[in-house]
């Protein structure tokens, strides 16, 4: 991702805050006739017109040309488009491999001059993405599967959050590579104080969210801490998020595209994390006026190859989904209790009074298309500050579900993913939503190593 450029006097100074830029020294508000002059043109969706109306400029991600066409813009090709543009207007903050996209950081006259170009496709709000914190091992069926040595050995998994902390005894031995692509309201937030960075010490967590998660996947159970799901398996790091847990969803594109144009060794992507926005229905494809699409090129293009992404549905209590989750070939995950429990756990947002594996948490998300449910609360891992944690979410749901699959690749490595995610979905256990009265497959690995196994994958 490239660093912001230098000698941009009205951007230099802009602070990026819940997806739009604000500072006094950006372009007035928009006209009444740029206003309609976006509005009749098409290119930018509604929410960046309305940053625009509000601040006079907005954090946003341009789409040249169409997704994947068959002879895609260069970047000396978008340079050149962009070129033409006043200098002071737009900022590219990062440009995307393996699709004509960039993230910026434009004023208002920077926005009405990609508008009027041919070579925009689109132009959309950059929004803000979060992390989804709010003896589950034998629950799901993967001890059975541990003591018959299926553990996940040598599978790739690539973790998209805030780090991890590869100091912990635990997680050592699991560090594969790291990687950083962050950048939230106070700018670079990989550890070099830029946007971008690599190599070991790149992804290192300075929220500890990112190591809880990595410990539910690959924990090697060393220094008190459990272990993991797949607790063989291997972590490539990739820091998206800064210490207060949030980040942009151009942070999660170009995570995703690095995997799919440099990583091709990783198997399995684990999301724990979600947009403010939340979308219902079927699918958000094509309902996040452009973010969906970028966002399905990218997790198609990877399932394509055999790279399966997971992710939260999120933490709001919502009979929808926060994206990625949302899109069609995500797999998501929505969260229940790993245990029957008479007690009171109060979330903030909502409260249980008791809980149990066969209903979801009052918390967790779930739309009509999630796609499953996992133990989620309370779920005990391996914490930054050298000992363990015991925490909830659907970001703990998430990568009990990532870790799963990974056993289930290393033991079939012949296994499509359309394989993997009907035998995930062929469990015999449901969780129920109590508010709309759905049910959801509910996490049996044992299950869904019986499905593969009978059918001679």
């Amino acid at each position: 991702m490239a660093t912001r450029p230098s000698g941009l006097k009205q951007l230099i100074a802009l602070a990026v805050v819940a997806g739009c830029v604000c500072t006094a020294a950006v372009a007035g508000e928009l006209s009444r006739e740029q206003r309609l002059e976006l509005i009749r043109g098409g290119r930018v969706e509604a929410p960046v017109i309305t940053a625009l109306d509000e601040r006079g400029a907005a954090r946003v991600i341009v789409q040249f040309v169409d997704v994947a066409p068959a002879a895609p813009m260069s970047r000396a090709a978008i340079d050149r488009v962009l070129a033409d543009l006043p200098r002071e207007s737009l900022a590219p903050v990062g440009y995307m491999r393996s699709l004509p996209a960039i993230a910026a950081l434009a004023t208002s006259e920077g926005i009405l001059g990609l508008a009027a170009r041919a070579e925009v496709r689109g132009v959309f709000l950059d929004l803000p993405v979060r992390t989804q914190l709010a003896e589950a091992v034998p629950l799901t069926g993967l001890l059975a599967l541990h003591q018959m040595g299926q553990k996940g050995k040598g599978v790739r998994v690539a973790v998209i959050d805030t780090g991890i902390d590869f100091t912990q005894p635990s997680l050592r031995p699991a560090r594969r590579s790291e990687q950083c692509f962050c950048e939230n309201d106070l700018g670079g937030c990989c550890p070099n104080g830029l946007s971008e960075q690599s190599g070991a010490g790149s992804a290192v967590d300075d929220s500890g969210h990112g190591t809880l998660v990595a410990g539910i996947v690959a924990s090697r159970g060393r220094g008190g801490a459990p272990r993991g799901t797949a607790p063989k398996a291997k972590i490539v790091a990739i820091k998206t998020l800064g210490a207060d847990g949030s980040g942009f969803v151009s942070n999660s594109f170009f995570a995703l595209d690095w995997i799919l144009e440099v990583r091709s060794d990783v198997s399995v992507v684990n999301m724990s994390l979600g947009s403010d926005r939340l979308f219902g229905g079927r699918r958000c494809d094509t309902k996040g006026n452009g973010i969906g699409e970028i966002y399905a090129f990218l997790v198609d293009a990877l399932r394509e190859r055999g790279t399966m992404v997971v992710a939260a549905s999120g933490n709001d209590g919502k009979k929808k989904m926060s994206m990625p989750a949302c899109i069609e070939n995500v797999i998501s995950v929505g969260a229940y209790y790993d245990s029957d429990f008479a007690g009171t756990a109060n979330w903030g947002i909502c409260q249980d009074l008791g809980g149990s594996p066969n209903e979801l948490t009052c918390f967790s998300n779930a739309g009509k298309r999630m796609d499953m449910a996992a133990p989620g609360a309370f779920i005990t891992s391996v914490s930054s500050d050298g000992g363990t944690a015991t925490v909830g979410g659907t970001s703990m749901a998430t990568p009990m579900v990532t870790g799963c699959l990974a056993v289930l690749m290393k033991a079939f490595p012949t296994a499509l993913p359309d394989d993997l995610e009907a035998a995930l979905k062929g469990s015999p256990r449901r969780a129920t939503h109590v508010p709309s009265g759905r049910g959801y497959p509910s996490l049996d690995c044992e299950s869904a190593f019986a499905i593969l196994e009978a059918q001679g994958l």
